[in-house]
């Protein structure tokens, strides 16, 4: 046994007792027992002496008191576990047969496994008593003492084992340089023969040992305190000082947790201090600590009741938890969002098309009607009126296509001074004559791409909204425009973080009105929210879709009381700006002849057509879809009829839509002139179409004037 005990001591000289201060390292032990309630065992090796035991509770002779055989499982058990350990942070969990939990490290010395720390008798769940009341009847055991010592066992969580056995493995770590030093202190004092230097020396490397020990537990990231049950600090380390907002442990020493508890969480925490003494542990309680500046700390606890009436408590900070979680809802919000606008705009778009469809039977037979030199003046003004109003219902189609996507502006350099000053006059009669428009318009400014009439709708949608928030009450309307360069972070700071930095036209339009919560500037850009009782709610949802459109974006600001703001900011571009004057041509009288190809699949539409095509001098060949087209067109350039000159095809047609009838019509005949019409604005195959010779197109709906122009400008082209 000497023998094998002498391969042990390092140097052949010294052991564990020889090289680390039992006596400092009891006391290290003994207070991380009394913050933890963790038992540690010192043992040396191989002969496993107990050198230190903190809190142990020699839970195994209990259980198997009156077991002949409890002596040998136990010291069995022990072997496996530190004849296990090999290599310096090493850590073995092993179980023994009643579910018992022990944990072990190893201290090695230059290569030498010399000793080991351990910790142990706890359970990871609470027992099921019924079966260590069998096991103690089928191994004879005496019961009443084998449950007894089950009471005194344990649970605990694993991640508190893993928590504790870090230390462990950090421990070791020290006390192996403890040991190492200490070598090399007594092997220097042995060669020197200075008894006073070797100990000069070996307290300042355990001093500096001790500090290291310190530091470990005051630089771990979850904060401990331990409380007596009135909820009073009576010990903690830095990071749970950090957590409560003060500077140092003496700050917090002696005062109650509430203390920098937030306001609305003070009583709940009290109440669960209390049950944790009633229940003996409380878990993942989440409340707000305050500091001393009012920042809010979310944090989670778990405390657990530990002998002499205290309580032990781990606390985390959860900040970057709940900001996570925030940023989740508000991306599952943001997507709900654009889902519910991308389906009310596949609806808004459809509606718009059919609509323009059928209104172009109405304005074109109307106008075609006002042709007739015979019509009656009473007449004249009951079809100019009809016109007039399909000439709204366009327009509100067109909000209805720029809503949903599927809008092509007419696309041109604007001024935007220029653009609300020619509102002016139409602005001042659409609000209440106690409201004043007040204007702040910089110039000169860049200009930037847009479609006119859509800006104007902007501009009015926004006005009008101002003008009744403000209500029978006085109050001003702001509008200002400026041009402004914008950094990403500036445009990070007010949301717009899709948007590249660069210059922007502004328009921001301000009322004095009631303004808004936040609940309900949250919604402002719903489709169909309104805060009107005869609202359609339409209005700031197009208003959305148009500055969206134009590569734009649009924010609110509001508080309750104290008015809202809208503020636009569009890309501005290099160049002039151009001149978008908007001229009625006048009616001019146009013949030809020839045969057209037209093609519908609304019987009004053909109907119409045919009217004004003949009125005009041309045969008509009508089809009701764009194979019907196809077939027609192929008919008259292989037999003798008179060729076509023209071919007029809808864009959305069964079962071959214009596009299809459009090729296979130029596969037959490459220059034949065609004009491609649609409820849609154009869209990217169709200008795409036109760009090649003898294309043009034609939106629904359409007045015979400009069907004319259109027919003269392709035909005139084919010359």
């Amino acid at each position: 046994m000497d023998d094998e005990r002498n391969s042990f001591l390092v140097d052949g000289k010294y052991s564990i007792r020889d090289l680390v201060d039992i006596d400092r390292l009891r006391e290290i032990m003994e207070r991380f027992t009394k913050v933890t309630g963790f038992t540690i065992g010192f043992l040396d090796h191989p002969e496993m002496n107990v050198l230190i035991a903190t809190g142990w509770r020699d839970i195994c002779t209990k259980f198997h008191r009156g077991f002949s055989c409890s002596a040998e499982i136990c010291k069995i058990s022990n072997h496996r576990l530190l004849f296990g350990l090999k290599t310096q942070g090493q850590l073995l969990i092993e179980e023994c047969e009643n579910g018992l939990i022990d944990c072990a490290t190893p201290i090695i010395i230059k290569g030498t496994h010399i000793a080991s720390l351990a910790t142990g008798q706890f359970l990871f769940e609470k027992p099921d008593v019924e079966s260590f009341r069998l096991r103690a009847k089928k191994f004879g055991y005496d019961e009443v003492q084998y449950l007894k010592a089950l009471e005194e066992i344990p649970v605990v969580s694993k991640t508190q084992v893993m928590d504790a056995t870090a230390f462990l493995g950090s421990l070791a770590v020290v006390i192996s340089e403890m040991g190492y030093v200490q070598l090399g202190m007594k092997e220097e004092a042995s060669r020197l023969g200075n008894e006073i230097l070797q100990r000069n020396l070996v307290t300042e490397k355990l001093r500096e040992s001790e500090e290291k020990y310190r530091a470990l537990v005051d630089t771990t990231d979850t904060g401990y305190v331990i409380l007596d049950r009135h909820g009073i600090v009576l010990e903690a380390n830095q990071e749970y000082v950090r957590l409560t907002g003060h500077k140092c442990l003496e700050e917090i020493i002696g005062r109650r947790v509430t203390d920098w508890t937030a306001p609305h969480d003070r009583d709940r925490n009290a109440e669960q201090v209390q049950k944790c003494f009633g229940n003996g542990s409380v878990r993942h309680l989440e409340i707000d600590y305050i500091d001393k500046q009012g920042i809010i700390i979310p944090v989670e606890i778990d405390a657990t009741r530990v002998p002499e009436e205290k309580i032990v408590s781990l606390i985390r900070d959860i900040s970057g938890r709940k900001k996570a979680e925030e940023n989740r809802l508000k991306m599952e919000r943001q997507i709900v969002q654009v889902q519910k606008l991308e389906s009310l705009g596949l609806l808004a778009g459809g509606i718009a098309h059919d609509f323009n469809n059928l209104m172009q039977g109405v304005i074109g037979n109307a106008d075609l009607a006002l042709m007739d030199s015979t019509v009656s003046e009473i007449t004249r003004e009951s079809l100019t009126g009809i016109i007039s109003a399909g000439r709204q219902a366009a327009d509100l189609c067109r909000q209805l296509l720029a809503y949903s996507g599927k809008g092509r502006f007419v696309l041109r350099k604007l001024n935007l001074k220029d653009l609300v000053q020619e509102m002016g006059s139409i602005l001042e009669i659409s609000i209440s004559k106690k409201i004043s428009l007040r204007y702040c318009l910089d110039d000169p400014l860049p200009p930037f791409e847009g479609d006119p009439s859509q800006i104007r709708q902007v501009l009015m949608n926004l006005i009008i909204n101002a003008s009744e928030a403000i209500g029978d009450n006085i109050g001003t309307i702001k509008i200002s425009v400026d041009a402004r360069d914008w950094t990403s972070e500036n445009l990070r700071k007010i949301e717009f973080n899709d948007l590249a930095p660069g210059r922007y036209l502004i328009l921001e339009v301000k009322d004095s009105g009631c303004g808004m919560d936040n609940a309900t500037c949250s919604q402002v850009f719903d489709p169909f929210f309104s805060t009107k009782k005869t609202g359609r709610g339409l209005g700031l949802s197009a208003v959305q879709g148009i500055v969206r459109s134009h590569k734009g974006r649009i924010r609110v600001d509001s508080e309750k009381g104290q008015g809202t703001s809208f503020l636009i900011m569009f890309p501005a571009v290099k160049g002039v700006f151009d001149d978008f004057s908007e001229i009625n041509p006048e009616e001019v009288k146009w013949q030809k002849s020839g045969t057209v190809l037209f093609a519908d699949d609304l019987e009004s539409v053909r109907s119409f057509g045919k009217k004004v095509l003949e009125h005009l001098g041309f045969k008509v060949i009508l089809a009701q879809n764009g194979n019907e087209a196809v077939e027609l067109f192929y008919k008259s350039e292989t037999t003798d009829q008179e060729p076509i000159v023209c071919a007029i095809l809808d864009l959305s047609m069964p079962v071959k839509d214009g596009i299809e009838a459009f090729r296979e019509i130029r596969r037959l005949r490459p220059e034949i002139p065609i004009i491609i019409s649609s409820g849609y604005d154009e869209q990217d195959v169709v200008l795409k179409l036109v760009r090649e010779e003898h294309v043009g197109f034609i939106k629904k709906p359409y007045e015979v004037k400009e069907i004319i122009s259109k027919l003269k400008e392709i035909l005139h082209k084919e010359h």
